[in-house]
């Protein structure tokens, strides 16, 4: 098998993977969703504060790693050599 072909199959097979996990999940919350059976309005305003508490955790994720970091962000060093 080329390397062209295997990368082509590796992306496929991790294509079917994320839609059946978005499947899944999405399945899951509508039942949810129907067994609350919760107002448009408060659905997505739940929908809307998930977002932004997961948006929000990866976003502090990242500045501690920038602040872990030696150099100030935005400065890029040459390789010394």
């Amino acid at each position: 098998m080329k390397k062209k072909d295997l990368i082509l199959s590796f992306e496929q097979a991790y294509n079917r993977a994320r839609e059946q996990e978005q499947e899944e999940l999405h399945n899951a919350i509508v039942d949810v969703l129907h067994e609350h059976k919760a107002s448009v309005a408060n659905t997505l305003l739940v929908l809307e504060l998930l977002k932004f508490e997961l948006l929000n955790s990866k976003y502090q994720h990242v500045l501690q790693d920038a602040k872990l970091s030696s150099s100030p962000p935005g400065n890029i060093k040459a390789p010394e050599e």
